[in-house]
């Protein structure tokens, strides 16, 4: 279920960004910048969940989860481009 959330969270997050920045910037760097924001989000919510609730545990294999999807979905926004911008 990471994988998917976490590719389905990156894949609109950069499209998003290259909507927004039209074609202003590079295509590498919104993806640096998408891998950070998830990459943090991801850490983030695994810590909280391991040090503020009782009922939940992080898990690195969760945070593994998370990047791979991450990781996932920008290469295949990267390698695909029909996949960047709404037709």
């Amino acid at each position: 279920m990471h994988f998917i959330f976490y590719g389905i969270f990156s894949f609109l997050l950069i499209r998003a960004l290259l909507i927004h920045f039209k074609k202003s910037r590079p295509v590498r760097l919104l993806a640096m910048i998408a891998f950070l924001i998830i990459f943090i989000f991801g850490i983030t919510l695994e810590l909280i969940q391991a040090k503020f609730t009782t009922y939940r545990q992080g898990d690195i294999m969760d945070m593994v989860f998370n990047q791979a999807g991450c990781i996932f979905s920008i290469l295949l926004v990267a390698l695909f481009p029909k996949l960047r911008f709404s037709s």
